[in-house]
């Protein structure tokens, strides 16, 4: 093989110049595109960064009121169930040591009896028990 002439060695430097400095250019532009590739992801985290910030404050102010929410519900419950529990008591009357549920009002001898009337009607009540009415019924401790 022939040796290479200075002429052509130096030609053949200059195309190797040519050619690094069109991959230079290459480089630079994909370089230039990374760059601006990378702006663009860092404003995208930014606005992800602040919607999320956004939404967990949003969330937060939710949890608050779904916890007071479940606290109303809470006493709403325990006060329904204490009314219920008032509503399904029966009256009670005493008579003697004695304690008779009045399990709901009636008529006797023409005369309609309540809770207020056997409260206020000692013999009534008397008289109602010694004639095993139904409608009382003895309390048991």
């Amino acid at each position: 093989m022939a040796e290479l002439t200075a002429e052509q060695k130096l030609e053949a430097a200059l195309k190797d110049i040519e050619g690094l400095k069109t991959e230079r250019t290459t480089y630079k532009t994909e370089r230039d595109q990374a760059r601006q590739d990378l702006a663009k992801v860092v404003v995208d985290l930014e606005t992800a960064k602040k919607t999320l910030i956004q939404q967990t404050n949003q969330l937060a102010a939710k949890d608050s009121e779904l916890q007071s929410a479940a606290r109303i519900v809470t006493e709403l419950k325990q006060t329904l169930a204490s009314q219920q529990a008032d509503s399904d008591a029966l009256p009670t009357i005493s008579h003697g040591k004695d304690s008779y549920e009045l399990l709901t009002e009636f008529s006797w001898k023409g005369q309609v009896v309540t809770v207020a009337t056997l409260r206020d009607d000692a013999k009534l009540v008397a008289e109602l028990i010694r004639e095993g009415v139904a409608t009382l019924r003895k309390v048991v401790k």
